[in-house]
């Protein structure tokens, strides 16, 4: 008898958790890829990294040289989605942002970091 009423219980419960996993992956993937468009925009009109490659990891402490290192690492990343990404308008749009970011690359890997991150 209780058997009856507790199985539909778990199968609801595990269909909300099945839900609820769906709609934090979503959440998630959207906040990502907003970030690396954001992070995007961001380079191509200032040519500095964004503030908030400054305010994390070894940019915090202090250590310049890996600092450098890493923001070149998430620049190549951020040129590799939008190369990939099907967010992009058209194929100019992407042309023109993927050379823009390149030409930010080839400008940061001559500068220190400060100036690299010296936006405002």
């Amino acid at each position: 008898m209780y058997l009856l009423l507790i199985v539909p219980g778990v199968i609801v419960v595990i269909f909300l958790l099945y839900r609820l996993m769906i709609f934090i992956s979503e959440t998630m993937i959207r906040l990502l890829v907003d970030r690396k468009h954001q992070d995007a925009e961001a380079i191509m009109y200032s040519g500095y990294a964004p503030p908030e490659w400054a305010k994390k990891g070894f940019a915090r402490l202090g250590i310049d040289r890996l600092s450098k290192v890493i923001a070149l690492r998430k620049l190549t990343k951020v040129i590799k989605h939008i190369q990939n990404s099907p967010v992009v308008e058209n194929e100019e749009g992407r042309t023109i942002a993927v050379d823009k970011l390149r030409a930010v690359r080839k400008k940061w890997k001559s500068m220190p970091w400060r100036e690299i991150s010296s936006n405002r």
